[in-house]
């Protein structure tokens, strides 16, 4: 019923590979958030997230001041108060294979297990069962996306440690 509405938005750029897309990805997701809220107007504050090349330019203050102005004046219903910048770049995992440090272990650890389902899927029921619980079916079909989406993790999660 607000004439109003402040949105919260997270994008995911992973896919774009120009700022133009970027552009009208953000649009597509207001014009989304819009329809849901069923408002007159939107105040959105929009953090950009995903693995991009685009990652070190859209680190720049002035690219994303010029990217939140555009999406300001494409439409005068919806204004972005703010917008960051929580990109990832993309990693290079042969060359981190290739370093023999930590992360090559890790990476090797994982490829390993990947090459496992059964294994992995037996590994999860019994940590539910331990718990008392019964593993989804919907889960063992999934494992092998959320191994990778596990391993992307870790491998962010050691690289915020080389940005400090």
């Amino acid at each position: 019923t607000a004439s109003v509405v402040w949105q919260r938005l997270r994008v995911d750029v992973s896919d774009c590979t120009t700022l133009p897309e970027i552009s009208d990805l953000i649009i597509r997701e207001l014009f989304r958030a819009n329809g849901k809220a069923h408002c007159e107007e939107m105040i959105s504050r929009i953090a950009l997230t995903g693995t991009t090349a685009l990652h070190e330019v859209l680190s720049r203050p002035d690219v994303l001041e010029d990217l939140r102005k555009h999406v300001n004046d494409s439409y005068a219903s919806f204004f972005c108060d703010t917008m960051v910048d929580e990109t990832q770049e993309p990693r290079d995992k042969q060359a981190l294979r290739e370093e023999g440090l930590f992360p090559a272990v890790f990476l090797r650890v994982a490829e390993t297990q990947r090459s496992l389902p059964e294994e992995q899927i037996a590994f999860l029921q019994q940590e539910f069962l331990d718990r008392g619980l019964q593993m989804p079916s919907s889960c063992a079909g999934k494992v092998g996306k959320l191994s990778e989406q596990a391993e992307d993790l870790v491998l962010d999660m050691l690289s915020q440690g080389e940005e400090r």
